[in-house]
């Protein structure tokens, strides 16, 4: 996977929407079952409650971005859970808690009508609460209880909701004297029910969640009662105090949201008679550091100061049709009905507030600019058009305030982006209410296209996305509200810049917003050249993922002549030159792309633009440039040779003459390697312009350029003379970048420099370059040995023979580790296997005349022995790496020898890919594949999924049989059944249940089982787990001979005992064979899986060669583990009665062994198996002496008498 998809970061799955709220139905029964679960005397539990919420839950966030599609059931689904929460209030239930079933049935309802809220918002939802008089004391009396449940802490949803349906009450209009008593008629209110309102919603105006808003809601409400109005300015009293202090931040949001509430729709005289108290908080708030810090405080500050100020205006008089301008032209008639106002008084408050907004837009956070600028442009709906003139320049002053240079943006700081955002914004919002006049587009224009490239690199990453995405909205509020024919002088060139973000951003949200720009233009201007067909072209899900928009929308719209110049350029200013590596990949192919529709004019007038890039001091733009000139090298040599498939423009050779112009192209584009500084490509810093130089030459190196070079003579890697005064010139610029190259430790630029010796091989003979690779690739250069094992691969040995048989045992003697030329570098080691499989694909038609049977043999024995690498450095594993190419190798082989007509063809098929060879392979994949590493078990599964889907081969002369799978039925039958074929093997819960069915084909046997051996003995759990447990339970299945079983594939437990500890006699010295397949037996000694063998004379002598295996010379082993593990075996064999006796005798050296550890372990673990096991015998006294006897004592005398004490009881025979 290239770089390129590695770094998008789009999803490439698209948006659902919904047509309709198709889960009617299932919703409406889960909420019916949910509620009846929260009748008293429900059997449900509670955890099914809750679960059903969940479902609810679950369902409503899904229609969440669309809810309006609820609207039509709404009453029906929220009046249900709303008049059960009534009765509950009713019923006036105290003195429980959230943790009573009671309680948490309350909070399962409020937390569904909280969702309810929270999907559709307070004021939809709030309506179909009851708001009878009548409620208002029932819910009063609720909240007002000192041991009810909306005290209890962990309730927050049924305060919330409580509040709001409170709030929803005090909106009737009714006395609310006349619920007090009337012996309260004289306490100076305190008891009044205005006062406790009050109280409740004061209670909780301080508090961090969400029930703050709900009591900001109805303490806003509650003041707006004309009976209220009284005390409203004591609440602003207790706000300023609240602000001034500064005390507590939450207590001073919750006073803010619930003066913009009051403020919003209270009446004017309410407002006005309070308008310098609630001016005086707004200016309060700056000077206080811990309120000014807060951002919410600062939304909330901005809001109540536009929505205060409003309130000193005239309402809207102004008839805002669509694309009717403020400022109407010369002989507008229209101009005076239009704007009545003109020479209004605008109150000094209005003035000061604005400048106020005007900082607000520069706040560093994007929901205080948003607020600010919805302010100002509110406030500009109610002021005339001279005015309104006045709030628009000293909006587009913040523009300039950071000035946009045309070229990089380094020097504009950070703050810039804030500043230009809130512009952009307040600027959109005038847009949308038609308050931009047509004299001001032309400017505001010129602006919008620098706001659309804003992007400044800070760090690591860039800002700027907010800015182009607040611009696009501007645009599109702009096609909405002015008239196409004050638009039209900027449609061409807002048309070309909209398609150019809309196809060539970085960001998939501004993308779309450039094209939800375009479509309105479109569709309400018809002003864009060939709009309908650009729009299908570049629409929402065309621009969704960054390389459909970049390979295909773009090269579609460059088909219109109109947009293509400004693709072209903007592909060859910003994106190539982009500090993102991915765009600079995706612009260079997306301009190959746009190239092929006029390459002669295309390529000839971009490349000496982009051959400046490659003199600038910055790598991103070489690198770029580099990339560029690559592709467009690649799309002439496409042309010259009409071979590239995805040339769709040409549909036929090209004439002589333009094939003629073309080459001149690649070879100017060649040239132009020598312009980039030395310090710059030979840069171990620079690997991507190292990378870049190389896949250059790969694309445009010539004949004509090889001959030049080797009529000077070669000394070093390409033939670069070492010591001539032309080694300075810029002729050869391009051996010195292969030469450097080929020492890098990238592997990125060895990648590259292969690439070009690979090019470089199908012009001309390589042979003594070669050579000379392979003699200078010395084990102190390890950078120099991987380079030329990748170089030997992708060599051409079809075009010239490049000295392939010496190639060939030259990576035979780098992964062979009895040969002088063996490599200890892992990569290199990698690379000759890789390269092993590309040769013989290579020259697999002429494979006779290149290679003899014999050396491709002995590839195949090399990448069989390549499975067994189990290398370990500090990187862990790195073997790993081996043994997944080897895999990959053998089976591509194997696919290339019985696919391929060419190897079908071969008179001496079977000498180059005899059969045992191709069985041993499969075998050395399947024992990869049920071992413990998760990745490579999954190369290996890819790998026989491939095999098993291979067609039986028709070789001539041989019997195709010999070739066919072994097991091929049971092999499909486990893994090829179902949708996880291949994307299971690294899990191991899925794999070994099927993978242990496969020890019956006999041909596969023994490397499977020694896979299984190796993952039964992991340390880790999540392979040796489901492991071990498949192997018992297959033991467990088996017979204990072959009379009992008349399977095809007959295996009985005699067989797998021997199996398991045959590699163990072999190799008794060796820990890493002994130790696996003794844990193994444990495992099934453990579980009672080899009791059918302990009245079987050939099975007891396999378990006594177990004992044997594990008691040999056990007082001199030094090894803890096998010490242990050895232990375990002779321990679980004390329940085979004649065994028992040996076993017994055996005890001693384990109980008193000189490791202390060893003695402790062994007594703790004898004890379990006593306890757990029957033994035929009493073992109470041999279970005391184990708890009694101190076995980690130093006194060894008394250890050694307890242990022969210990084995004697444990030996007797049973009589």
């Amino acid at each position: 996977m290239s770089r390129m998809d590695m770094t998008e970061e789009e999803d490439t799955t698209q948006d659902r929407f919904f047509a309709r709220f198709d889960k009617y139905h299932e919703f409406v029964d889960s909420q019916n079952e949910f509620l009846a679960s929260l009748e008293e005397g429900s059997a449900t539990s509670d955890a099914e409650s809750s679960q059903l919420l969940r479902k609810l839950t679950f369902i409503l966030d899904q229609y969440q971005e669309q809810s309006y599609l609820l609207d039509p059931y709404l009453e029906e689904l929220v009046s249900p859970g709303v008049a059960m929460l009534k009765r509950r209030v009713q019923e006036n239930k105290h003195g429980l808690t959230f943790f009573d079933r009671e309680g948490a049935n309350i909070w399962r309802l409020s937390s569904l009508l909280y969702h309810y809220i929270k999907f559709r918002g307070y004021k939809t939802i709030t309506r179909f609460f009851p708001h009878e008089i009548a409620d208002l004391s029932i819910v009063l009396e609720y909240m007002l209880l000192p041991t009810g449940f909306p005290q209890d802490s962990h309730l927050w949803a049924l305060r919330y909701v409580m509040l709001l349906w409170l709030s929803l009450i005090c909106m009737l209009p009714f006395d609310l004297a006349q619920f007090d008593e009337d012996e309260d008629e004289g306490k100076r209110g305190e008891t009044k029910t205005a006062v406790k309102i009050e109280q409740v919603a004061m209670a909780h105006l301080d508090k961090a969640g969400i029930e703050r808003d709900g009591a900001a809601i109805l303490l806003a409400k509650l003041y707006m009662r004309k009976d209220m109005h009284d005390r409203f300015p004591s609440f602003i009293q207790r706000c300023r105090t609240v602000i001034e202090s500064a005390s507590n931040i939450c207590d001073a949001i919750g006073s803010l949201r619930a003066l913009c509430e009051i403020t919003k729709s209270g009446t004017s005289t309410l407002i006005d008679s309070n308008r310098a108290s609630l001016l005086q908080i707004c200016h309060t708030i700056p000077n206080q550091k811990a309120l000014a810090s807060n951002t919410l405080v600062r939304k909330l500050r901005s809001k109540l100061l536009s929505r205060v100020v409003l309130r000193l205006l005239p309402g809207r008089t102004r008839n805002r049709k669509r694309g009717r301008a403020l400022v109407p032209s010369a002989g507008d008639e229209t101009g005076s009905a239009m704007d009545p106002d003109l020479d209004m008084d605008v109150p000094e408050e209005t003035e000061t507030a604005l400048e106020e907004l005007f900082q607000s837009l520069q706040d560093k956070d994007t929901i205080v600019r948003y607020s600010s600028a919805k302010g100002i442009a509110r406030i500009a709906d109610r002021l005339s058009s001279d005015f309104i003139s006045q709030i628009l320049d000293n909006i587009l002053q913040l523009f300039s305030l950071h000035s946009l240079a045309a070229g990089r943006n380094y020097e504009i700081p950070a703050i810039a982006e804030a500043t230009w955002h809130g512009a952009c914004l307040a600027c959109a919002e005038l847009a949308r209410r038609g308050l931009v006049p047509d004299d001001k587009l032309g400017e505001l224009m010129a602006w919008l296209s620098k706001a659309l490239s804003f992007d400044i690199l800070q760090g690591s990453h860039s800002i700027g996305s907010s800015v182009r995405d607040a611009t696009a909205y501007v645009l599109w509020s702009l096609a909405r509200a002015q008239s196409p024919s004050a638009l039209e002088p900027f449609a061409q060139d807002l048309a070309q810049k909209l398609i150019t973000v809309a196809c060539f951003d970085r960001e998939v949200s501004i993308r779309r917003a450039a094209s939800a720009a375009f479509q309105e233009y479109v569709g309400r201007t018809g002003l864009f050249p060939h709009g309908i067909d650009v729009l299908r072209k570049s629409d929402f899900y065309a621009v969704g993922t960054r390389r459909h928009a970049f390979l295909v929308a773009a090269p579609e719209i460059a088909e219109h002549i109109e947009y293509r110049p400004s693709l072209i350029t903007h592909l060859l200013t910003v994106t190539i030159r982009h500090w993102d590596v991915s765009m600079r990949e995706m612009g260079a192919k997306s301009l190959r792309e746009i190239a092929k529709y006029d390459l002669v004019g295309i390529v000839g007038g971009s490349v000496s633009r982009i051959g400046e890039y490659l003199t600038f001091p910055d790598a991103g733009d070489v690198h770029g440039a580099l990339l560029t000139l690559t592709e467009l090298a690649r799309a002439c040599t496409d042309a010259i040779t009409t071979t590239d498939a995805t040339n769709t423009t040409t549909a036929k050779p090209a004439p002589p003459n333009i094939i003629t112009e073309l080459t001149s192209l690649r070879k100017r584009i060649f040239t132009h390697l020598s312009k980039i500084p030395p310090s710059m490509v030979q840069s171990p810093r620079h690997e991507l312009v190292t990378a870049a130089a190389c896949e250059l030459i790969a694309a445009c190196v010539s004949l004509d350029d090889i001959r030049a070079q080797r009529a000077r003579g070669g000394g070093n890697a390409t033939g670069t003379p070492e010591s001539s005064s032309e080694n300075s010139t810029s002729e050869f610029q391009w051996r010195k970048i292969l030469d450097f190259a080929f020492k890098s430790r990238s592997v990125m630029v060895q990648e590259a420099a292969a690439d070009a010796i690979g090019a470089i091989s199908k012009l001309a003979e390589c042979s003594h370059v070669m050579q000379r690779l392979m003699h200078d690739a010395k084990p102190t250069s390890p950078a120099s040995q991987q380079s030329v094992c990748r170089v030997l691969g992708v060599l051409d040995y079809n075009s010239h023979p490049h000295g392939i048989v010496q190639a060939v045992e030259y990576l035979l003697g780098a992964v062979d580790k009895k040969a002088p030329t063996f490599m200890q570098n892992i990569e290199a080691r990698r690379n000759a296997y890789i390269a092993m499989p590309l040769i013989i694909a290579n020259v697999l038609p002429t494979l006779p005349q290149q290679l003899s049977p014999t050396l491709v043999r002995k590839i195949l024995s090399s990448l069989q022995a390549g499975l067994e690498d189990y290398t370990i450095d500090e990187r862990g594993d790195v073997g790993s790496w081996i043994r997944i190419t080897c895999i990959k190798s053998l089976t591509d082989i194997a696919i290339l020898f019985l696919t391929n007509p060419s190897a079908s063809q071969l008179p001496n098929f079977v000498e180059y890919f005899p059969p045992d060879v191709y069985h041993e392979a499969i075998g050395g994949i399947l024992k990869q594949g049920v071992e413990r590493l998760d990745n490579v078990r999954q190369q290996a599964g890819i790998q026989i999924v491939r095999i098993l889907k291979m067609s039986v081969p028709d070789v001539p002369g041989f019997d195709g049989d010999a070739y066919r799978v072994d097991g091929e039925e049971l092999m499909r039958r486990l893994f090829l059944d179902g949708e996880n074929e291949t994307t299971s093997w690294n899990e191991g819960a899925w794999l070994y249940s099927k993978a242990v069915q496969l020890l019956a084909i006999k041909e596969y046997r023994g490397p499977l089982l020694a896979g299984f051996v190796l993952s039964a003995s992991s340390r880790t759990d999540s392979t040796q787990r489901p492991v071990s447990a498949s192997l018992v339970k297959y033991a467990q299945s088996l017979p204990v001979s072959a009379d009992e079983d008349n399977s095809p594939y007959s295996y009985t437990l005699r067989e797998l005992i021997r199996d398991i500890i045959t590699p163990a006699t072999r190799n008794l010295g060796s820990n890493t064979v002994v130790i696996p397949a003794l844990h193994t037996i444990n495992v099934l000694l453990g579980e009672d899986a080899l009791e059918g063998l302990y009245e079987d004379n050939i099975g007891l002598k396999s378990l006594q060669t177990v004992l044997s295996i594990s008691t040999k010379n056990i007082t001199k082993i030094k090894n803890v583990q096998r010490i242990l593990t050895s232990m375990r075996v002779v321990v679980n064999l004390l329940p085979a009665s004649k065994l028992r006796t040996q076993c017994a005798e055996e005890l001693p050296d384990f109980l008193a062994h000189q490791y202390p550890k060893i003695r402790s372990d062994t007594a703790e673990y004898l004890y379990t198996v006593l306890q757990s096991k029957d033994l035929g015998i009493e073992t109470d006294e041999a279970e005391e002496i184990l708890l009694e006897t101190e076995w980690s004592s130093e006194d060894m005398g008394a250890v050694k008498e307890a242990a022969v004490r210990c084995a004697k009881l444990l030996g007797e025979v049973e009589e």
